[in-house]
């Protein structure tokens, strides 16, 4: 909150009118939620320095894949925030399509026994497929 305050682009008087609700959110909020929430708003707030700071990290970006020596490949970068949103879409679909093949497969084997452990992907431990941020799974 104080790094808001310190923000010289911030209108005060769009401050003035919000603070009460930001000071809520501090004290009612756990603190990550209350972290995204300013920063929002102060994003919102301040449009111009949201894009200066984005402009740095379109600037720096760097991805690169590398195959492995053990096999596979090591996928590592750094995104702007546009980019990485996009990139997190495209790859939820891929991830997706994935899940729903297998699952499809499970089925076909296995009819309405099947489960997510019955998935080729699937880790021995049950845990939930990468895929299962995107929406629940039947």
């Amino acid at each position: 909150m104080a790094r808001v305050v310190a923000n010289p682009r911030v209108d005060r008087d769009v401050l003035r009118r919000d603070a009460g609700m930001l000071l809520d959110d501090a004290m009612t909020l756990p603190y990550t939620e209350f972290e995204r929430n300013v920063r929002t708003w102060e994003a919102l707030a301040d449009p111009d320095g949201d894009r200066d700071r984005n402009e740095r990290h379109k600037a720096a970006r760097d991805v690169s894949m590398r195959p492995r020596p053990e096999g596979g490949w090591a996928l590592t970068g750094m995104l702007p925030e546009l980019d990485g949103a996009e990139f997190v879409e495209i790859w939820g679909r891929f991830v997706d399509a994935e899940w729903q093949a297998d699952w499809a497969d499970a089925r076909a084997r296995l009819g309405d026994a099947a489960s997510p452990t019955d998935l080729p992907r699937t880790e021995p431990s049950g845990a939930p497929t990468p895929s299962s941020r995107w929406r629940e799974r039947p």
